[in-house]
Order: structure tokens, then sequence, then C-alpha cells
């Protein structure tokens, strides 16, 4: 009885007069059958939807501690012809709420039992590749499942051969750079220069450039990838560039300081 914090299944908390009480009462007596039967080679994974939809918590739905094994969390990157499913967004802006929330119910391990990337709207094979890297930096992450169908979207895995190679083992490896060059010497009360060049970044939508600390530009990716603004103080300075994809999430960035001599 996955995804019970949402509306689509009869199970779910917010139809056929449900509620999170009723769920929990069913998941425990099918739970307390299997052990009264001696069903010991059994592993409960309890998962819901990465967002609640209709009005009830996940956290509501929770059995206890001895009735689950494992939380897991589905969750899609639904691609920008689906806004009302939340557009194209990145694995982080996905996942990472519902699992900060599943680690503070319990301290059971996580799995994502499912997941997929439509490929309207970015780059699929980068968002895999992005996937890997940022499961890596999740220590309850124990397992992913890839929805593997061509159901309501393209979700498969070996849509294309680029998307098939993001799954190949250390191809995280392999994801968004950007490398910048600034002016060799600059004065005050002239203009600096920054440039960019990025591979393996054809999510990146707008790209976000900042001079010590403050935004000067937002640079929408089919302009060119350099900008001039004019220094106001002398001695060490510094230029940040971020890529961000069409949903605002942070794709690659980089900084590099250069130093500035009184005109």
């Amino acid at each position: 009885m996955h995804e019970m914090n949402g509306n689509w299944y009869p199970w779910s908390g917010s139809v056929n007069g449900n509620s999170p009480a009723l769920y929990v009462q069913a998941w425990r007596r099918m739970h307390d059958i299997f052990v009264q039967n001696g069903a010991t080679n059994v592993r409960w994974v309890w998962y819901p939807n990465n967002v609640d939809v209709g009005g009830k918590r996940m956290e509501d739905f929770y059995p206890g501690a001895g009735y689950v094994d494992v939380f897991g969390v589905d969750g899609y990157n639904w691609g920008s012809t689906a806004p009302g499913n939340g557009g194209w967004q990145s694995f982080t802006r996905v996942f990472k709420s519902a699992y900060d929330r599943l680690s503070r119910l319990g301290s059971q391990p996580i799995w994502i039992p499912e997941v997929g990337s439509a490929p309207e709207g970015g780059d699929k094979a980068a968002w895999v590749r992005d996937m890997f890297a940022q499961a890596k930096t999740m220590d309850r992450l124990k397992a992913i499942v890839w929805f593997n169908e061509n159901k309501e979207r393209d979700w498969r895995a070996d849509a294309s051969p680029e998307i098939a190679a993001a799954f190949r083992p250390g191809a995280e490896g392999s994801s968004a750079r950007l490398k910048l060059s600034v002016s060799p010497r600059a004065r005050t009360g002239r203009r600096a220069t920054v440039r960019w060049k990025a591979t393996r970044a054809a999510s990146v939508k707008t790209w976000h450039t900042y001079l010590n600390g403050r935004r000067v530009r937002v640079v929408r990716s089919h302009r060119a990838p350099v900008l001039r603004k004019r220094i106001a103080r002398a001695g060490k300075n510094r230029w940040t560039v971020v890529g961000r994809d069409a949903g605002g999430d942070k794709v690659v960035a980089a900084s590099k300081s250069f130093r500035a001599t009184r005109r």
C-alpha cells in the first residue's frame, strides 16, 4: 500500500472514506498476519509519495518502528510538459524534502523504490548522472529503483544511448563542469571581464553571475558566456558563476579570484 499520501489509489488516505488511522490499522493487521504465520523472510518497506497530495501528511500514515523495516519514497521529474506536477525538477528538488522528513521519522534505512525522469525540458542523461552524484551525499539512502517504462512519459533508462551511458558505473563523475577565465589585469573604475566554458551542462537555462557576492546579471544560456563589470574596489575581488536549470536548481558553479589595482 504505497503512496498512501496521494489520492490516486483505493487505499489513499483522502479517498473512499479512508483516513490515516484506518491505513495504520490495515498495515499493522497485515504485518501481524505474517508474523503469526512465521513468515520471517519479509522486509516491510513503507513508502509514501515525495509530496503530500490530498491534505494528509506522510507522517500521519506511519505504522511505527515495530512495523516498518525500511523507509522508501517515490518521486519523478515530470518534465516541462507537466507543470502541474512540478515541471522540470532536479533530483534534489524531487527528493530532498521527503528524505529529510523520513530521516526525522525513524532510524530505518531509506530506499527510493520508484524514480524516473522525463526527457522534456532538460538533459535527462545529465539528470541521471546528477542523481547518482547526489545519492552519494545521502548517508541513509541504500537503494534506488528506476521506473523503466514508457508510460505517461518515456521514463526508460535505455531511451537513447546517451541516457543508457549515464547509468554505467562511474558516470556520475562526468557531470557538468565549469571553468572561468578572468581579466589578467584589472583596475578600479574600469571593467573587469569574466568568461566561462561549461561541459555537460545542456540542462542549464540561465547563468547567474556574482561579483564579490553581489549578483550582477542573469545571462540566458543562448547568449555569449561573457560579462563585464566596472570594478569599484582595489585588492582581491571574486567572480562567481552559477548555472541553473529550468526549475531554478543549481546544475554547476565555479568561482575565481583576481586582483585589481587603483587607477
